[in-house]
């Protein structure tokens, strides 16, 4: 299923007698992954300069490319935590994507990309904390978050 297909799953969403009809099958992993864009595309937002940009175009047959090189996912893991930890606070990940990439390459992307910060955020947390990442208090956490923040953007 292309990007162009998962944004008409938007239009799917009805309201009868103030309830949802969720309508297709699958629907609600659909409406999963269009919210995890719009949310992401939200937080991009906030960020102003292109400073730490890290930059993965996924071509129409789902080939992953960093700086015109073709990439793996692993290979990818391993360049984007090269990334953050050279730009730390500065980095966000910007994933341009063609019209006809499956929306499971990008789920993918953004998986890898969760596993880079969720190993990260555990590294500094076991060095500052002396616990993991999740046995921290939310304050722990946003401090850990301004050290290696969860910033995307995804184009089209």
């Amino acid at each position: 299923m292309t990007i162009q297909n998962w944004m008409i799953c938007l239009n799917i969403l009805m309201r009868k007698n103030n309830e949802l009809i969720f309508k297709g099958k699958d629907m609600m992993k659909q409406l999963l992954c269009i919210l995890t864009v719009m949310i992401s595309t939200q937080v991009f937002s906030q960020i102003k300069t292109d400073e730490g940009q890290f930059q993965i175009i996924v071509k129409g047959n789902n080939t992953v490319t960093v700086n015109n090189t073709i990439v793996s996912l692993d290979e990818l893991k391993g360049q984007i935590k090269q990334h953050y930890l050279k730009n730390t606070a500065n980095s966000y990940v910007s994933l341009k994507i063609d019209s006809e990439t499956l929306m499971g390459t990008v789920v993918d992307i953004r998986k890898t990309i969760q596993e880079v910060l969720e190993l990260l955020w555990n590294g500094v947390a076991m060095k500052k904390f002396k616990r993991s990442y999740d046995e921290l208090t939310e304050s722990q956490q946003q401090k850990i978050h301004q050290i290696y923040p969860r910033k995307y953007k995804i184009k089209t």
